[in-house]
């Protein structure tokens, strides 16, 4: 017979993280998401997966939901280069805790922002890590991808957001 306690310890492990804030909840959807975008499954309970939106003047440009396999999968298309540049640019520039209400790289509020790209990585209904990045700090890690990664992320965008137009407001994934 099964441990009950094995579950009770992953709740009590989840309990501690925040729920997912209604920033992060779908538009599209009028609450949480529930599927992939991408592969259209069911957002797992013990899965993690990325949550993403776009917003601008107060409303939502573009939002995603990835579940683990699809982010790892896009994540993987990008090249090494762009990793290793994102990773050293978010070491040395990140200012401000990770949060869904202020920009890591310069610590504005959200409410202050008029474009920003928010996220987070979830499991359940539990926000484990969030972030805020506001559109100038966006423009400046621009640079850093490498063009397969802005080809990927290009892909990405036209497969899942076919009415987007390419030039549309830059955003990580």
């Amino acid at each position: 017979m099964p441990d009950n306690n094995d579950n009770n310890d992953e709740d009590d492990l989840l309990a501690q993280f925040p729920k997912i804030p209604e920033m992060l909840h779908s538009l599209e959807f009028d609450g949480p998401f529930e599927r992939c975008t991408q592969c259209h499954e069911q957002l797992g309970t013990e899965d993690t997966f990325q949550l993403q939106k776009v917003m601008k003047k107060g409303e939502p440009i573009m939002e995603f939901a990835l579940c683990e396999g699809c982010h790892d999968e896009l994540i993987e298309s990008f090249s090494e280069e762009t990793k290793n540049r994102l990773d050293d640019y978010y070491q040395e520039n990140a200012i401000a805790d990770f949060s869904v209400d202020t920009c890591i790289f310069c610590g504005i509020p959200r409410r202050e922002l008029e474009e920003f790209n928010v996220s987070g990585h979830c499991v359940s209904d539990r926000l484990l890590i969030g972030s805020c990045i506001c559109f100038d700090c966006l423009m400046k890690i621009q640079p850093l991808l490498s063009k397969q990664t802005r080809d990927s992320r290009d892909r990405f965008r036209e497969r899942n957001f076919p009415g987007v137009p390419a030039d549309a407001r830059p955003m990580l994934v």
